[in-house]
């Protein structure tokens, strides 16, 4: 019955629409299969008490039957887990790792920062997810390394630098690894973390135009967010859960940063006018903590708000076909020029209360420096979204337009339309 209507969805030309019906199967889905595994439960218990030993010694199998009949990533992705002292938040990221890992054959490889002074706690943690691994995949998994060549020199985002090239050497020096998925230890992930990055990777692996994949959306807010089947492209790299390819580390590693790397591969020489992947409603969750890490929590009162999603899992492969059709450079951009021509401009956030529901408006702004009410940074605060510019683009921007939900009303904060359209033409770099 679920194949009959995923038959029927792909018949409907209307995107939001599928999109919706897209979600709506896969909960259906998700709800067969659990029913299905609580049915074999009741089964496999009435066997047992039966006295029958052939199906109580095959019980262990349906720990995670879902990631042995379709695994979604295999050996030629590695997880990689970039962690320094701070155990408790590396067992919750784990935790969730051991949850949804897919089983497949991908390694999860997890390297401490040298420097670190609760290593006995970290490591049994890392001995503690390996063991759940093991127990779910019926194999080894879980990687662990130190950067023992790390020194106390430059300030704590220089020792990430150089611990973050070091990890990601580390976890492409095995042959036949084309990609990683890397995360930090204050990450956890979403039940449908894998599926999301295992059905875009061969767009990543065979589009020129992609930088990366992220599972982070900056304005990803409660309130600011709708779809979680959406995926979109955007100018800035967003990092927090993010995959790349060997072929971008064989470019990035003889000139990586001493310092700063984030903010390095948002720059034009590294990013080339190359694109992110990343969902509207966001993957993985940001533990915010006391000390917020090398950051200091610069952005906590976002971070805490973020929006992780926590429904049934996307079936992300199920719709791969429509994802490479609709993230296509040339139909993405023409999706985005018929959303802006579509959405009714507004002068001041206010009018925002005036708008029917379902509603898209564009507010549009002038120029990204602070000083005027008009830029970018003023119009975003009073927006309630970040005004952070990175390298010349807004966070969460594609081709200078951030997009986001206020209530029931899809916004867009744009630049003046001809600037858009230029960009998005090839006239202008994005």
């Amino acid at each position: 019955a679920v194949q009959r209507l995923r038959g029927g969805v792909s018949s409907i030309r209307d995107r939001a629409t599928a999109d919706m019906a897209w979600a709506k199967i896969s909960e259906v889905s998700e709800w067969l299969k659990r029913r299905t595994e609580a049915v074999e439960r009741v089964a496999s218990g009435r066997r047992r008490a039966a006295g029958s030993r052939s199906e109580a010694a095959v019980a262990p199998a349906a720990v995670a039957p879902a990631a042995r009949e379709r695994p979604s990533l295999d050996a030629s992705t590695v997880v990689l887990v970039v962690c320094h002292e701070r155990a408790e938040a590396l067992r919750k990221c784990l935790a969730s790792i051991a949850a949804y890992h897919p089983c497949g054959g991908s390694r999860v490889l997890v390297s401490q920062d040298g420097l670190g002074r609760n290593d006995e706690a970290v490591e049994r943690e890392v001995r503690e997810a390996g063991r759940q691994l093991e127990a779910r995949c019926g194999e080894a998994v879980v990687e662990f390394v130190r950067h023992d060549a790390q020194t106390a020199s430059g300030s704590g985002y220089h020792r990430l630098a150089r611990h973050f090239g070091f990890a990601l050497g580390r976890a492409f020096s095995t042959p036949g690894v084309a990609r990683a998925i890397v995360l930090e230890e204050d990450l956890v992930v979403a039940s449908d973390f894998f599926d999301l990055f295992a059905a875009l990777a061969p767009l990543l692996d065979a589009d020129e135009t992609l930088l990366a994949v992220s599972a982070w959306n900056d304005n990803g807010q409660r309130g600011k967010v709708r779809d979680p089947a959406r995926v979109v492209r955007s100018d800035f790299f967003p990092g927090l859960g993010w995959m790349l390819t060997a072929a971008l580390w064989d470019e990035l590693r003889p000139k990586w940063p001493s310092g700063y790397w984030d903010d390095w591969l948002r720059e034009p020489d590294q990013r080339r006018g190359r694109h992110v992947l990343r969902p509207e409603v966001c993957r993985t969750f940001h533990q915010v903590s006391k000390s917020g890490g090398t950051s200091r929590n610069q952005y906590g009162s976002f971070l805490a708000d973020i929006q992780l999603h926590e429904g049934s899992p996307f079936d992300f492969l199920a719709r791969q076909d429509a994802l490479k059709r609709d993230l296509a450079l040339d139909a993405y951009d023409a999706s985005l020029r018929d959303a802006l021509a579509a959405a009714v401009r507004l002068d001041r956030p206010a009018d925002l209360a005036s708008r029917p529901p379902g509603s898209a408006v564009r507010f549009e702004y002038a120029g990204i420096d602070e000083g005027s009410p008009l830029a970018f940074p003023s119009l975003a605060r009073r927006l309630g979204i970040m005004d952070n510019i990175k390298a010349g683009v807004p966070r969460a921007a594609y081709r200078g337009v951030v997009d986001f939900w206020h209530h029931d009303l899809h916004v867009f904060l744009s630049p003046p339309l001809p600037l858009v359209h230029a960009s998005l033409f090839r006239l202008v770099p994005s």
